[in-house]
């Protein structure tokens, strides 16, 4: 008899509910087709859901490289299609992308360090089947300016990129692996880059309100920082005062072009502060250790 059975499946609602699944005993099913295809070179990954597409680099992992969304549902991606698109890297081996793309974190000296840097990344696909792909990519946070002496890989990222078949989402596990004497030093932030191609209006919620507006001009950006589990900030450009203040973000941040929105979710951000989401007219950071950083909390908290 069976003791333990684990299922995998695309549940769907109806009116606003759930659907109800049972398991039924019988004859064996033919396989079900499935719109999620991988392809796979030494040089890239490619998934299809059959909504979206989306690269991942193998030598360069930068998250996701290039990601399109099929908007006539015609079953082709074309470059008008486009959602995604990681910068290309400045000419010569120790340069640092202009933006960062994947994973990038800085440190106490201000030296900022990226996955993208890592020469030697293992990335490749951990999990593959009718339903699931799952991509795993591990490596070290590089800056290829700074010697060995000094530390020229500081901490390590292990993440994994989760879709389903028919699906828009691409889930995004990470974690950062401290390597380093935290007597000696310190981050100052540790995040998560989407560029997002041709971005120019953002909207989030905070308290179950939403906010939106056109992005600023370049070099300036919108964040939402939960600084406390009780109180978050909307800032916007260079402003030192807030644009509006609220107990609890509601976790999620959208830009908007022409022909799509990119929305992106931060799970458990009061339960888990401090965090912090950015926008701008680049795409949208996720700030696992916010970079705006303040003291909150009085001496007697």
């Amino acid at each position: 008899s069976i003791k333990w059975l684990g299922l995998d499946f695309l549940a769907h609602y109806e009116g606003g509910k759930p659907k109800d699944y049972r398991i039924q005993v019988g004859a064996v099913a033919a396989s079900p087709t499935s719109t999620l295809t991988t392809t796979e070179t030494p040089e890239m990954i490619t998934v299809d859901t059959g909504v979206i597409r989306f690269e991942v680099i193998r030598k360069r992992f930068t998250g996701i490289e290039t990601a399109w969304l099929d908007l006539n549902a015609d079953g082709k991606f074309t470059d008008n299609e486009k959602v995604i698109q990681a910068p290309k890297p400045l000419v010569g081996k120790d340069a640092l992308s202009v933006v960062p793309a994947g994973h990038f974190l800085m440190d106490g000296r201000g030296i900022r360090y990226e996955a993208s840097n890592d020469p030697s990344p293992e990335v490749r696909i951990e999990e593959k089947g009718p339903v699931r792909v799952t991509i795993l990519a591990r490596g070290w946070y590089t800056n290829n300016k700074v010697s060995e002496k000094a530390g020229r890989q500081l901490c390590q990222f292990v993440t994994r990129l989760t879709v389903h078949a028919g699906q828009p989402a691409i889930q995004i596990n990470e974690r950062t692996v401290i390597t380093y004497d935290t007597r000696m030093n310190k981050l100052t932030d540790v995040a998560f880059a989407v560029p997002v191609t041709g971005a120019d209006k953002w909207v989030l919620s905070m308290d179950g309100k939403s906010f939106d507006g056109t992005l600023p001009d370049a070099n300036k950006y919108v964040w939402l920082h939960q600084e406390r589990w009780d109180h978050a900030r909307l800032m916007e450009g260079n402003n030192a005062a807030p644009k509006a203040e609220g107990k609890k973000s509601d976790g999620w941040l959208a830009v908007s072009a022409a022909s799509a929105t990119v929305t992106g979710f931060l799970r458990d951000v009061w339960q888990k502060f401090p965090k912090e989401l950015e926008a701008d007219r680049t795409g949208i950071t996720f700030h696992f250790w916010p970079q705006h950083g303040r003291r909150v909390f009085k001496q007697e908290e």
